[in-house]
């Protein structure tokens, strides 16, 4: 007995000894890894510790600013080895002491020039990191290898909508998205062809702009690309197939040479598309006499044209980087419209008539770029400036032939002709500067400066001519905090603008911007954050010109010169969860108009008169999902949903009810880079002044394919709605009309896409390349 209770003593002792001292020899190693070349951090690198025998001990990976910890490492001797792609592995000597906090602080590794064609990342690389101002999508080596354009690649992003009849993308539920290349603005629609999807290194989702950014935007796209080349040659050839409705082929040709690197893209722009429509119009005079019109139209639209783009990128050193970017574009436009209309006076047929419509038109688009960034030696801190010049000419002319039927059979023709010009030069500088003020506080500011001139010569019975010019002066700052689990940021836009209409209408108003945020993380998947934010609408410059146009046998527009932009102040809370699994992101949001864009609608002798004007104000509030899903290792499922409620009114006119949007996606990775997915079209209703649009469910596209040689090839055959049209209705009832409207477009293809890169050279810092390109198509 006394042996037995001795024994346990010493049991006992030795375990309590054993822990004392155990806990006296835990230790901490923390430090920040950078680019050697240009002082960035490095996210994401693999950090692994190991002892003298290569026993792995622990290891991590460094944060989105390059950090890393590891804790609770036992006293002893190590290596500590840091490694990332394209960059020369580092091993460190470490020595760690009993309670010790060893800080490496910053350890610099080089870029790896080693020559290769490509990189592949095995097994799953993607990430998602949720920040104060965005959100970081890393895409995976399957979704890479799936994918044959950067359009396809961003498709599959949870919270990202691509439409493929036009090759855009846009953020889910947002009002206006704007795409940025590198963090470079690049107005209007932004053609993503051309991009390589193993170019894409990640994606940052900006659903709350600060105010650095362009008043109207309501999100933000940044793309940012991987290394690039810096000498040798990079050819990539895609000669896609889409039947004779489609064709989007393109080539890319890159070559350096020491600090210089050379770039061109040239792509064949395709499209036609058939589109059918039903118009039906409903309008009461008074208690007993009704006018019914109805509208059967037939439209082939036929597009042909062709892109191009070069330029060069000048390395000067590790803080300085110049470009030059040139972009052209032509495109020749064939439009033949065939309608038919009835019109009754309550039920009896009053007139019918058949017209004819042929539009030609031309489009040419010019831009020219420079760019410079002066990067300083706190991390962080930089300076950019980038000066566009934009021109545009646009002339389309329309033929129209009525034919009207008589009682008589004595049928009248009537002929008539609309042409237009617009001629459009604009001027857009920006200066960006940011500064690290310390580990937890970061500041920015900068100017923009925006000039554009536009003339107008509009004939049909007689000659008119308008002209525009707008001076925008933008100032911001935008002030950042964050330490380990709090993030705020908060920012103020002021954007002036001074328009003169034809010399004799003036305008000058001023709209302040304020933004701001908060995050706070709890735990590592879990984050809370509010975010307010003002932005504004401003009016299409076809909005504003003062003339009659006719879109159809029934519809005239009339464009408005004073209007005004429209306001929207949006409230809104998320929560997000992320691991390597899942995504799962759910806001609950309040947005608030004013000055929205309405319509003023009149009828004279069955044909309808619109004339947008600012009218009243509107609320819209809902909740809304984005999730990824990832089941298996094999198959990957993106659903999203929102559902809100929506209210305008305006003199007493009301319009209300629930508004809706769904999307969903899926793709399964099979063996042998073997790959097929699905996207399903959205089906959503969304309501304004006047009435409700609303899209009707549809397959989008399903697809199959391979990627081959190392991933330099890839081949996807897709089918694109194969069982439905693309349609959408429009419902109207406003004061004395009511109308009901229905568009189908044809968009089922046979599409095969095929894409090959050849290449040969030495890696470079990221691409620095600016992409300001404006548009007005």
């Amino acid at each position: 007995m006394i042996f037995r209770t001795l024994l346990l003593i010493n049991i006992l002792l030795l375990f309590n000894y054993s822990a004392f001292g155990q806990a006296k020899s835990i230790s901490e190693i923390n430090g920040t890894i950078l680019n050697q070349e240009n002082k960035e951090a490095i996210p994401y690198a693999d950090i692994r510790l190991s002892d003298l025998n290569d026993s792995l001990i622990s290891g991590t990976i460094t944060s989105y600013k390059g950090e890393f910890k590891l804790s609770d490492v036992p006293e002893g001797k190590y290596k500590l080895l840091i490694n990332f792609i394209g960059f020369e592995r580092k091993t460190i000597n470490v020595d760690v002491f009993k309670k010790s906090k060893i800080k490496l602080g910053k350890v610099y590794i080089k870029p790896s020039y080693e020559t290769l064609d490509e990189i592949i990342v095995k097994g799953d690389r993607r990430r998602y990191e949720t920040l104060i101002d965005k959100d970081i999508f890393i895409p995976d080596t399957n979704m890479i290898k799936s994918s044959a354009s950067a359009a396809d690649l961003l498709g599959k992003v949870p919270g990202l909508k691509i439409n493929r009849l036009n090759n855009t993308v846009a953020i889910l539920g947002s009002d206006n998205t704007m795409v940025l290349i590198n963090g470079q603005e690049r107005g209007g629609n932004v053609n993503i062809s051309t991009i390589k999807p193993r170019d894409i290194d990640k994606i940052e989702i900006i659903k709350s702009p600060s105010s650095k950014y362009n008043g109207e935007y309501a999100g933000i796209i940044n793309i940012i690309l991987k290394k690039k080349i810096i000498s040798g040659f990079s050819l990539t050839l895609a000669p896609d197939y889409y039947g004779k409705m489609h064709n989007e082929s393109f080539i890319n040709a890159e070559y350096g040479i020491k600090k210089i690197r050379f770039f061109s893209n040239y792509m064949f722009h395709y499209r036609n598309h058939p589109i059918s429509q039903i118009d039906s119009l409903k309008t009461q005079d008074n208690k007993d006499i009704y006018n019914n019109v109805f509208e059967n139209k037939s439209n082939k639209v036929q597009e042909l044209g062709h892109l191009f783009q070069y330029g060069f990128d000048y390395f000067i050193n590790n803080k300085n980087t110049f470009n030059f970017t040139g972009d052209y574009k032509i495109i020749n436009v064939d439009r033949t419209s065939v309608a038919s209309t009835k019109t009754y006076l309550n039920s009896n047929l009053s007139d019918e008539f058949n017209t004819n419509l042929q539009n030609d038109g031309s489009y040419l688009m010019q831009n020219y770029s420079f760019y410079y960034k002066r990067e300083f030696q706190k991390k962080d801190s930089y300076f950019t400036t980038d000066l566009n010049y934009y021109i545009m000419d646009f002339i389309i002319d329309k033929n129209y032939t009525d034919t009207y039927f008589t009682e008589i059979n004595d049928n009248v023709d009537i002929t008539r002709k609309q042409t237009t010009n617009d001629k459009k030069k604009s001027v857009n500088y920006k200066f960006d500067y940011v500064q690290r003020i310390n580990e937890k506080f970061k500041f920015e500011t900068g100017y923009n400066l925006y000039y554009r001139k536009i003339d107008d010569y509009f004939t049909d019975a007689k000659a008119e001519y308008f002209n525009y010019k707008e001076i925008r002066n933008s100032i911001y700052y935008n002030l950042y905090y964050s330490n380990n689990k709090i993030f705020v940021t908060t920012g103020f836009r002021a954007e002036n603008s001074n328009n003169t209409i034809s010399d004799t209408v003036n305008t000058d108003k001023t709209d302040l911007l304020p933004n701001t945020s908060i995050l706070y993380k709890f735990g590592k998947q879990h984050s809370l954050k509010i975010s307010y934010k003002k932005y504004i609408t401003r009016p299409g410059f076809r909005s504003l010109k003062p003339f009659i146009y006719q879109t159809d046998s029934l519809n005239y527009y009339l464009g408005n010169p004073f209007l005004l932009p429209a306001t929207t102040n949006k409230l809104s809370l998320s929560y997000n969860f992320r691991n390597e699994n899942v995504n799962f992101s759910t806001t609950l949001y309040n947005k608030m108009y004013k000055d929205i864009f309405g319509k003023v609608v009149f009828i004279e002798k069955n044909i309808k008169y619109t004339r947008t004007s600012n009218t009243g104000k509107g609320t819209s509030s809902g909740i809304q999902f984005t999730s990824s899903i990832k089941i298996l290792k094999k198959l990957r499922i993106n659903p999203y949903f929102d559902i809100n409620y929506q209210y305008f009114s305006d003199n007493g006119f009301e319009t209300e009810g629930f508004s809706y949007g769904f999307n969903f996606s899926a793709e399964l990775s099979l063996k042998n880079n073997i790959f097929a997915g699905t996207d399903l079209g959205a089906p959503g209703k969304n309501y304004y002044l006047q009435g409700y649009r609303q899209n009707k469910f549809s397959i989008n596209a399903i697809y199959a394919g391979k990627s081959f040689s190392d991933n330099k090839g890839n081949i996807l055959v897709f089918v694109t709605n194969p069982f439905t049209d693309l349609v959408t209705i429009t419902s109207e009832d406003y004061n004395n009309y009511e109308r009901y409207f229905e568009s189908r477009t044809k968009f089922t293809m046979f599409v095969i896409k095929l894409s090959y890169t050849f290449r040969k050279g030495k890696r470079t810092n990221k691409l620095k390349r600016k992409y300001n390109m404006e548009r007005d198509m």
